[in-house]
């Protein structure tokens, strides 16, 4: 109890809270993917509404999203505690109701993870969707035990989302880890050091080591079970009876509420452009004395950020110009959100943005005693 409300704490402290949770909404519709011999996809959507139903409408305003993959033989109530608070804090949050058989294609799975990410984005601008107008293109592809390892395969076919997360990842056949090493953005993997499942050391490690991602943590918190990370499960609690590892320490109230507390900054920070989320992730992750973590997070080369320092840059956002503030000796380079360099050290202070996707940038800027300041920039 101590630990989790030490995380739960951190979590209110930093993140801050909801201004009003979000009526959730939900629905249920089937898409048809035309690359796959007019597949369909069924998905469950829950999302930020104007009230609480079926069918009801969308919030005013646009919307990250997740889509996620249920484990094998669970379905998604078993993911509602996710689900609902996540679109009660402003996400869309997409679950595929695909391969409930005993025979699943893993490789079909992780292709409807991606062809569900893609078509919420167009979904965007389909006028004939309710979510027209109402979401943001930037969302997370994430997954249970199998569809934690559909999530890595996913990449293998396109490695689309803006980021990543999985629940207790169990390998997959293509193999996830091999896949592994096609996924290259942010990826935050949750394990159980109580789950015999989908063991640590022969699933979520390897993953975590053969990813690619310039930015990647893996938390494998104490006491925590493979089924715990959803609702209860009959096929998933039958697994642990039988596997020897059913009546884990850890509760499930626990292990779900200490996964949303790394979750909701993380997600805050990679889909909403949230900066200070980036510092209450680091804080909980500091304080989280309960799991066994390692993280792996490049930065550009050489830089140091110095707080409570501006750097004043317009406009912000950007076309294709960027002017900055000059300063003596000033040398100026430019990131992506998950720090790769994408533009070299300069000390021309006007940056031509032209040849730069539209996105979220970070501009670095080091003065002549080595400090460095740092600022998001939006460029159009």
């Amino acid at each position: 109890m101590n630990r989790l409300f030490t995380l739960v704490i951190f979590s209110f402290i930093f993140s801050g809270l909801v201004a009003q949770p979000y009526p959730v909404g939900t629905l249920t519709t089937t898409y048809t993917d035309p690359a796959r011999s007019n597949r369909s996809v069924p998905v469950e959507i829950h999302y930020p509404g104007v009230s609480a139903g079926n069918g009801v409408g969308v919030a005013p305003g646009t919307f990250p999203f997740v889509v996620f993959g249920h484990g094998f033989q669970m379905t998604a109530p078993a993911y509602y505690p996710f689900a609902d608070s996540l679109a009660e804090r402003g996400y869309i949050v997409a679950f595929a109701n695909t391969e409930n058989s005993f025979s699943p294609s893993h490789a079909d799975f992780a292709k409807d993870l991606l062809f569900i990410y893609q078509t919420l984005i167009a979904e965007g601008s389909n006028s004939s969707s309710q979510f027209m107008g109402h979401i943001v293109p930037r969302g997370a592809i994430a997954g249970h035990s199998m569809g934690g390892g559909a999530t890595v395969l996913s990449a293998q076919y396109g490695d689309s989302a803006t980021c990543y997360f999985t629940l207790a990842e169990a390998t997959t056949n293509p193999s996830s880890i091999t896949a592994a090493q096609y996924l290259t953005k942010p990826y935050l993997s949750f394990a159980g050091s109580y789950d015999c499942i989908a063991p640590y050391s022969t699933n979520q490690l390897p993953t975590y080591n053969a990813t690619t991602a310039a930015c990647k943590w893996l938390i494998e918190i104490t006491g925590a079970s493979h089924c715990n990370f959803g609702l209860s499960n009959a096929q998933c609690g039958i697994g642990e009876t039988f596997s020897g590892c059913a009546n884990p320490p850890l509760s499930q109230s626990a292990q779900i509420s200490t996964v949303l507390s790394y979750l909701y900054p993380y997600l805050d920070f990679y889909l909403n452009d949230n900066t200070p989320a980036q510092a209450t992730f680091d804080s909980i992750y500091t304080a989280d004395a309960g799991s066994v973590k390692q993280r792996t997070c490049t930065a550009p080369a050489g830089i140091v950020k110095v707080d409570g320092q501006r750097l004043n840059v317009y406009p912000n956002p950007a076309d294709n110009v960027l002017h900055i503030d000059p300063q003596p000796g000033q040398k100026i380079c430019l990131s992506d959100i998950y720090g790769q360099m994408v533009g070299d050290w300069t000390i021309d202070h006007t940056l031509d943005l032209s040849a730069l996707s539209r996105g979220i940038y970070i501009v670095h800027a080091m003065d002549l005693s080595g400090q460095v300041r740092s600022v998001k920039i939006l460029k159009e």
